[in-house]
């Protein structure tokens, strides 16, 4: 029995460590070189995460022997392939984590292709690989010959639920987001991913609201995947930043760089309070050290305002104007967030690619990726007002001949793009849904690449997401979460890498390397009433506050149950209660109307909750349902 017993055992450890012939497929050799990938792939953005041949060269054998024979690449559960090109050799050993493969189809049939999906995990994996033994041939000298090639991970949609996951979280977040949009906010898209899955891709509210806008109820559009939101401060990192990784991985541009290098004419005045101009580098751009002031409204100045009058180009008079605006501080002594900062690297940009903004990122970065949802001057680009979210409501904007008086539709709405950039800017101007900005945030998960496209490397991720050396909040580009510096979007759960950044819209993106998690966050929050200048209702829901709906979203990874669902749920109403009635600053009916979401939220799952219930019979609930009776009808 003892004997049985150890042989079941030993078959069972062999039979999970042994992979099967039928997980190797043969293919071509135009397979095996990607050529319908490569044809498809105009711009030449085409790589992939491993691309190697062994043996390997003299001056590329590291004599540590051991370190030749490992391999890392990213990879997630239920996805991945392995690319094998083998030539005079007999065989060959090969592990790929904890498993063994047998290569002998492998070097019977020369070029095959082999379905890791099973035997990966989630992140990184190892391919180990040695003991080549090549063929012994009697008349000719055998040149033997391994190439091996993985494709970046692509991402998935999970329809099945996730091991780990609580999806009572999930349903805890389409409840306060409805109720968020009963209450008055305009509309939200929402997509998390996980280990190389899409597991939530919802959408609430409408592309634009009848309310004020003089559209009846029944003319509104709900809001779908494919809608279009205007990005604002986002279009920094996905237009701006992914381009600057671009050219610094080809060489074409370096972080140390000077920006008289490239326009001599940035120089200070000689009556200049502060100095330093001619040492202004890129770096210092994308960090916010440059000694710029945030804004330089530009839009505001003479000849700009005369340019947009008479229906002409303003971005080459705004170009003079940057060149000859001052430092408000001494280069790398502060850290300020300056639009200018990112004005100017669009110009750098230009000047290095010799290509205007929007058509290098639509050739070099979003098309290489597939992605046809996502660019500047959405209505230039065959885009109509019922695919983009309405923006704010009214503004008069008279641009191109056209007059937006009602609201602000189809077209940035930040004023320094739209007037004094022409709509495309490295601050603001991108559209895009929140689906194609997934897909970039998994291009800095998986370290460069998605499937057979490569923008740039894993070396080229570390250098520009780590913490500068001013602000811990601040990254070469991006925002950082470090320690908990960006926790008021991130939520206090979010790893010390994490990074992303928000829009002035009401857009985030928060991207949790450590984790391979990424949440995208598109809102139109400014489209509803003026409160005062530069905020909106919009602006005081709790989505727009990104950090609780980021917070919730990780406790879904935490496997929260209803009791700790329902406890941040009393939580949100007292404190925001509590909040409204001893802060006059926050009286207003945004806030009011998010209080109310949040009462309704509780309402509703109280249906299944004693401990909601019970809440509901408070004397605190009571204060807070007669509080919002006596603002929202007075409002």
């Amino acid at each position: 029995m003892k004997k049985f017993v150890l042989s079941f055992v030993l078959f069972s450890v062999f039979i999970s460590c042994y992979t099967f012939p039928n997980n190797i497929t043969k293919i071509t050799k135009s397979e095996f070189d990607f050529l319908q990938d490569r044809s498809k792939n105009q711009s030449g953005v085409f790589g992939l995460q491993l691309d190697v041949s062994i043996p390997k060269k003299t001056q590329d054998y590291d004599d540590g022997i051991l370190t030749n024979n490992f391999y890392q690449f990213t990879c997630f559960k239920g996805q991945g392939e392995i690319f094998f090109e083998v030539k005079d050799i007999e065989r060959f050993t090969c592990y790929l984590n904890e498993y063994k493969i047998d290569t002998s189809k492998i070097c019977k049939n020369g070029l095959v292709k082999f379905n890791i999906s099973d035997f990966v995990k989630n992140g990184v994996n190892i391919l180990y690989v040695s003991n080549i033994v090549p063929k012994e041939y009697k008349s000719q000298k055998p040149f033997p010959k391994l190439h091996i090639k993985i494709p970046y991970p692509k991402l998935l949609n999970s329809s099945k639920k996730i091991e780990g996951v609580s999806y009572d979280a999930f349903a805890f977040l389409d409840q306060l987001l409805e109720a968020e949009i009963e209450n008055g906010f305009p509309s939200i898209q929402l997509i998390i991913l996980k280990d190389g899955k899409i597991i939530k891709n919802s959408q609430y509210g409408n592309i634009y609201n009848a309310d004020h806008s003089k559209i009846s109820a029944s003319k509104k559009i709900p809001v779908t995947n494919k809608t279009l939101y205007d990005l604002a401060s986002n279009t920094k990192m996905y237009a701006t930043t992914f381009s600057i990784q671009r050219l610094v991985y080809e060489k074409k541009l370096s972080l140390d760089d000077k920006v008289v290098d490239f326009f001599p004419e940035f120089t200070d005045s000689k009556n200049a309070k502060f100095t330093g101009k001619e040492d202004v580098t890129i770096r210092d751009l994308l960090r916010h050290t440059s000694g710029f002031r945030p804004g330089g409204a530009y839009y505001r100045k003479e000849k700009v305002k005369n340019a947009i009058a008479e229906f002409k180009p303003a971005k080459k008079i705004t170009f003079d104007l940057i060149m000859n605006t001052p430092l408000s501080y001494t280069p790398r002594t502060e850290t300020v967030y300056s639009d200018i900062n990112f004005m100017l690297l669009a110009f750098i940009i230009e000047e290095v690619t010799k290509m205007p903004l929007d058509k290098y990122v639509s050739k070099y970065i979003y098309k290489p990726l597939g992605l046809s949802r996502i660019c500047f001057m959405p209505m230039d680009k065959g885009f109509s007002k019922n695919e983009i979210a309405g923006t704010v409501i009214g503004e008069a904007r008279i641009r191109k001949n056209e007059s937006n008086r009602g609201f602000v539709h189809g077209r940035v709405h930040d004023q320094e793009s739209f007037f004094a950039m022409d709509e495309v800017s490295g601050h603001a101007g991108l559209f895009a849904n929140a689906e194609s900005l997934a897909v970039l945030a998994q291009v800095m998960i998986n370290g460069g690449g998605y499937g057979t496209a490569k923008l740039f490397d894993l070396n080229t991720v570390n250098l520009f997401t780590n913490q500068s050396n001013l602000k811990a909040s601040h990254a070469i580009g991006w925002r950082r979460q470090s320690d908990l510096a960006y926790s008021w979007a991130f939520s206090g759960c979010a790893s010390p890498g994490t990074i992303g950044h928000t829009g002035w819209t009401g857009t985030m993106t928060m991207i949790d390397r450590k984790n391979n998690l990424a949440v995208i966050l598109c809102t139109n929050a400014k489209h509803s009433d003026y409160v005062r200048p530069m905020r909106y209702e919009g602006d005081y829901y709790l989505v727009k506050g990104y950090g609780a709906i980021t917070s919730i979203i990780y406790s879904a990874f935490l496997n929260a149950d209803n009791y700790f669902l329902n406890t941040m749920l009393i939580e949100l109403a007292e404190n925001k209660f509590d909040m409204l009635k001893t802060e006059p600053k926050f009286e207003n009916n945004g806030y009011y109307k998010d209080l109310n979401a949040i009462m309704q939220t509780i309402k509703k799952r109280s249906l299944r909750s004693a401990m909601l219930r019970k809440f509901l019979r408070t004397e605190k609930a009571k204060q807070i349902k007669s509080f919002l009776k006596e603002k929202l009808v007075l409002k």
